[in-house]
């Protein structure tokens, strides 16, 4: 049993992740990187399942016995749909998600599944009525609605099942007899050298310093428009060769991001430093003390005419992983360089600092190879 936070406190990083038991349900899983998270580990139909509470600090050791304890109590007697949505939102969606993304969910919740499920045992709740509800979503609201409601009641189920409140997920395979949405195209971008050079060409016309900034940036480093849009001069590191996105700006509030700096884009970024536009953000909005809005660069790119699918800013992330592969680099670390971290019991201990020397020699080839395609 662990004794008191002072012990958390001094639990130390290993070679690979380790798990610290408080009791036969409740432990810490101590990534490699130092950072710790609390679990719940639950036995159903003689199989183990790590249920996560949250990450510690966050989440005491107090608060993390009286989650144990709340969870136990409720399987006592009757479990309510709202309070295990709830416990749903709180635990294990919230701690992976932007705060845009979890009130998009809590206003999905609110609208269309709260007042008709909301004060029903959960285990009574049956496919058939799932079914009339997202029916009746998709007919007084629109078909994509529909959908979402559908995805969040089966994430609530699914996480009630494994936490044992009831034994089935009734919105299972509904999806198969509601109206279906339309089917989105791939998404389309430039491959060709000469679509690429002319892209370039076009970007430097852009009367916007900022913007011919940042659209280099897209493409030289290949990270997604809300990281860029949210950079910091405190995450450049220029001595090292490194910027350091932190865990608050990735997808899905995934682990520090390492992305190695190419002479080019040092050398981009210093020259943006000098121009002086802001002493913390490197794309600072026009109007206001806040950073620019990540659709800015799809805006743009839409203004230089590349609208309807023509490219888009996730578009540098499919250039850049097609030309990587088929420069033959390593698959795996091209995919670390993309910030992609396969699903896993022990995501949460990833280490970004994966095939770092690496993702290093790869970006600076990168780079040299765009900087050709320019200078022809």
């Amino acid at each position: 049993m662990i004794q008191n936070d002072l012990e958390v406190q001094c639990l130390r990083g290993r070679e690979a992740p380790y798990a610290v038991f408080d009791d036969e349900e409740l432990f810490l899983l101590v990534a490699p990187t130092g950072e710790k998270y609390w679990y719940r580990r639950v036995v159903k139909d003689e199989r183990e399942m790590d249920l996560p509470i949250g990450r510690y600090p966050d989440i005491s050791l107090e608060k993390a016995r009286m989650v144990i304890e709340s969870l136990r109590e409720r399987q006592r007697g009757p479990v309510i749909f709202s309070d295990v949505a709830q416990e749903w939102l709180e635990m294990r969606y919230a701690p992976v998600c932007t705060p845009r993304t979890i009130e998009n969910m809590r206003y999905t919740l609110r609208r269309y599944v709260l007042p008709e499920f909301g004060g029903r045992d959960i285990s009574s709740i049956t496919s058939e009525e799932v079914l009339d509800l997202i029916r009746g979503v998709q007919i007084l609201h629109c078909v994509s609605a529909g959908h979402r409601a559908r995805n969040c009641i089966s994430q609530i189920f699914r996480y009630a099942v494994a936490s044992g409140y009831c034994d089935a997920n009734p919105a299972r395979g509904v999806e198969d007899a509601i109206v279906p949405l339309k089917k989105r195209g791939h998404y389309i971008v430039l491959k060709s050298d000469d679509e690429l050079r002319k892209l370039f060409s076009d970007i430097g016309d852009c009367p916007s310093v900022l913007v011919r900034y940042g659209l280099m940036l897209l493409a030289y480093t290949f990270v997604r428009a809300s990281e860029l849009a949210l950079a910091e001069w405190a995450e450049i590191d220029f001595d090292r060769g490194l910027w350091r996105i932190p865990q608050e700006h990735m997808k899905m509030k995934r682990s520090e991001h390492l992305v190695p700096l190419a002479r080019q884009v040092a050398d981009m970024l210093r020259e943006l430093r000098e121009a002086g536009r802001h002493p913390r953000y490197l794309f600072p909005s026009l109007q206001c003390d806040k950073p620019i809005s990540r659709m800015t660069y799809a805006k743009v790119l839409r203004d230089i005419g590349y609208g309807r699918g023509k490219m888009t800013p996730h578009g540098f992330r499919i250039v850049a992983s097609t030309h990587l592969n088929e420069m033959g680099w390593p698959p795996d670390v091209i995919e670390r360089q993309l910030a992609h971290i396969g699903d896993g019991r022990v995501r949460a201990a990833y280490n970004h600092a994966d095939y770092l020397p690496q993702r290093c020699e790869m970006m600076q080839a990168w780079a040299d190879y765009l900087d050709g395609l320019r200078k022809k």
